[in-house]
């Protein structure tokens, strides 16, 4: 088996073990604890379970049809900000994933949310949007080309689309429609298991420019063509000499900047949308060519996976740019909820685990960009298991979360003993608030990550325990 390495597409992990020629792209959490410990005085504990006790509001259905009453306080909670941001744990687990549905079905339908954006491929998501909009495609088509990761495995979000698909079947024609996102990188750097690797934006940029303009697209297929199945993996990029690197650069630098300059004329030739999504798709080529370009030379899968490191910082930063397109095609007064990963989600800097270094995040881009318009989640979890999930059920897999360490954030969290519940972490008293403002240790089941819960969050959402949510295919 490959080693676990500190890599951009940290949500591979149940996909990128099945070979090792993938790159290593396994959970940012499965690595060494934190070295911020979290030694929580007792009196700090009592004041902690007394308060949360009084102020948390207790979350009672686990089924997307259910009610909204539990989720009622969120409205007050959130207020009238434009961007809701959702964290998980971890990945591949069932509970995060139906409250992230309830949670959005209660925005949708009681306040009027208009979109959700995942931590999944920008560019890929067309084929999502396309489909809970209008009905196109067929649905398991849908799900393997329009996730990234392999996260059509879960069946909770299969649920979402489907839910997704059902509301909007059931509005008029002149009807706004609710719209789906991806906001991460494209292409699934890495696994080979996805139907969308990381060529697909460069070439569905090129399919575009050559339905509008043959003439220019020729030239330019020719320039990248035999980087493409060298971008689909990753063994190949490695020894590709710094000269022909730069040439594929300045190859996607002149897609994006003939794609920009002739913009209305395309326009013409083809639509609005369909000329988004195609430029949107040059920059995804851009992104994962920036990530790219960070992998030393004469690499391969057998090496050093130090630079993943600064690959991930490529990654939140385009999540930000992403998020703003995705904005950008919206109304201005829709209102969105994000989805992803909590060192994603928070709005500080996030310490790596047992390394100086410190990840500024896509959480912490957005309250730069939109302040109190931005309001974020914090998921903890508490014991249980998730799921490694493969397109054949019988190779699925699971892996149990480890105890948290003693006086952790978990151990404080879970004193009110629980199952799931929610708290504004804004309202904590004075000690508790000063406490959750230094940074600790916040642990998942595997691994720790450095950051202060109440700087870095506005609300918390617990749930303990957290099962496999692998769908049967």
């Amino acid at each position: 088996m490959f080693r676990i390495a500190h890599a951009l597409w940290h949500s591979n992990t149940a996909y990128l073990s099945l070979n090792r020629h993938l790159l290593a792209t396994a959970y940012i959490f499965l690595f060494l604890a934190s070295s911020v410990k979290a030694q929580i005085p007792d009196q700090l504990k009592s004041e902690f379970a007394d308060w949360a006790a009084r102020s948390s509001h207790r979350i009672d259905t686990a089924s997307l049809s259910g009610p909204h009453k539990d989720l009622q306080p969120i409205r007050k909670m959130i207020g009238d900000a434009r961007i809701v941001a959702l964290s998980e744990s971890l990945h591949g687990a069932s509970e995060p994933l139906i409250f992230r549905n309830r949670l959005f079905r209660y925005l949708v339908e009681d306040l009027d949310f208009a979109a959700i954006a995942l931590e999944s491929g920008i560019v890929e998501s067309r084929v999502l949007n396309d489909y809970v909009i209008e009905g196109t495609g067929e649905f398991e088509s849908v799900m393997r080309k329009g996730f990234s990761a392999g996260f059509d495995m879960f069946q909770q979000n299969r649920e979402l689309i489907q839910w997704m698909r059902e509301y909007n079947s059931k509005l008029s024609n002149n009807a706004t429609k609710i719209k789906i996102f991806g906001f991460d990188v494209p292409g699934s750097g890495g696994n080979l298991y996805v139907a969308s690797t990381p060529e697909t934006s460069l070439l569905n940029a090129l399919e575009f420019l050559k339905k509008v303009d043959p003439e220019a697209a020729v030239p330019l297929h020719n320039r990248v063509e035999k980087y493409l199945p060298i971008l689909k993996g990753t063994d190949g990029y490695g020894l590709l000499p710094i000269k022909e690197r730069d040439q594929l650069t300045a190859a996607i630098s002149n897609l994006i900047a003939l794609i920009e300059q002739r913009r209305f004329s395309y326009i013409n030739q083809s639509s609005k949308d369909q000329y988004e999504w195609a430029s949107r798709a040059a920059v995804g080529a851009r992104q994962i060519d920036t990530w790219f370009r960070l992998m030393p030379e004469d690499w391969t899968p057998s090496g050093s996976y130090e630079w993943t490191t600064q690959g991930i910082q490529v990654r939140d930063r385009a999540m930000a740019d992403n998020l703003q397109w995705i904005l950008s095609r919206l109304e201005p007064s829709d209102r969105i909820l994000a989805f992803a990963s909590v060192t994603h989600v928070g709005t500080t800097l996030m310490q790596f685990p047992d390394r100086p270094y410190q990840l500024e995040s896509f959480g912490s881009y957005a309250k730069a960009l939109y302040g109190s318009d931005f309001v974020n989640i914090l998921n903890i979890v508490n014991g249980g298991e998730i799921a490694m999930c493969a397109s054949d059920p019988s190779r699925n897999r699971s892996m149990q979360l480890r105890a948290p360490p003693a006086d952790s954030i978990v151990d404080l969290f879970a004193a009110i003993d629980v199952p799931q519940y929610f708290l504004d972490l804004r309202l904590a008293p004075t000690e508790v608030s000063e406490w959750l403002m230094q940074p600790k240790e916040h642990w998942n089941g595997f691994g720790g990550w450095g950051f202060p819960t109440s700087a870095a969050f506005d609300i918390a959402y617990y749930t303990s325990p957290v099962s496999p949510d692998c769908a049967s295919i």
